[in-house]
């Protein structure tokens, strides 16, 4: 098991809608998360929509969103999420991969927050 995270942008006028959305994935597309390798994954956000997601992986995070790539719920639940990215490509809204140092196992910061969708 892997842990890695990213980083990306929300369009402020989409930050409620994000929420409702992620508060209740598709059932669909949590298990195509599941086969593509996906083991745990928590979404954290700014005020100014600047979102941390955290996730552990069987492989790596590019073999995770490779695979789930292929999947055509992904294709159908990216459609509904780009409504909600900015239009101009921005540092923050393009996923990369942030791991931790090689030969350290990376920071514990406890019990990830959860927000819900009348936050």
């Amino acid at each position: 098991m892997k842990r890695a995270g990213y980083i990306a942008t929300v369009k402020t006028e989409g930050i409620d809608e994000y929420k409702r959305y992620h508060a209740d994935v598709w059932p669909e597309m949590r298990d195509a998360l599941k086969r593509a390798g996906f083991q745990k994954f928590t979404i954290f956000m700014r005020p100014n929509g600047v979102t941390f997601a955290y996730c552990e992986v069987e492989e790596s995070l590019a073999k995770a969103f490779e695979n789930v790539g292929k999947e055509e719920v992904n294709a159908r639940w990216g459609e509904v999420m780009a409504r909600k990215r900015p239009d101009t490509p921005s540092v923050e809204q393009t996923p990369r991969p942030l791991l931790p140092p090689k030969g350290t196992t990376g920071l514990s910061l406890g019990t990830p927050p959860r927000w819900r969708a009348s936050d």
